[in-house]
């Protein structure tokens, strides 16, 4: 519950197939990198994509620690598919969140108990309360950004 994350899954009309195929069309791999050199570029993500899964991100032209990274599994049913999608921060913005939280935390220990200097640790307090608070808006900001093309693709 800390990690901020996202899940949900949508019940869709095209078989797995169809949708691992629009996929690979607008997202960019390894796989299709050296098949597509000389096009255009008009990739919407990059990531993998196996036979019923894909984990991918929005490509971006700038860095942006709040994109969130898409895991997504692809089963098919007799009307269908059915996609299971879970929203995370990428590992390295989980462990600045992390860090910086603890740090904080045991920085406001010290200083409240160690030091008597209430002011100062609950200061600390809430910065670490509003780095928290960024990271949340700013993250379902992206997934709300990265569901709107993830939608166009699928639909």
């Amino acid at each position: 519950m800390f990690i901020p994350k996202k899940t949900e899954t949508l019940v869709l009309p095209n078989s797995s197939r169809e949708l691992l195929d629009r996929l690979d069309e607008i997202v960019y791999t390894t796989e299709n990198k050296l098949d597509r050199a000389n096009e255009e570029d008009h990739h919407l993500f990059i990531g993998t994509i196996e036979e019923s899964a894909f984990v991918i991100s929005l490509k971006l032209n700038k860095v942006d620690n709040f994109i969130p990274l898409i895991n997504g599994d692809i089963e098919n049913t007799s009307k269908g598919s059915i996609v299971f999608l879970k929203y995370t921060l990428f590992k390295s913005t989980r462990m600045f969140l992390v860090f910086w939280t603890v740090l904080i935390f045991l920085l406001s220990f010290m200083l409240i108990v160690f030091q008597d200097k209430v002011w100062y640790g609950s200061l600390a307090l809430l910065v670490s309360l509003a780095n928290y608070i960024v990271t949340i808006v700013n993250f379902r900001r992206k997934v709300k950004v990265s569901r709107e093309y993830l939608m166009k693709v699928f639909s």
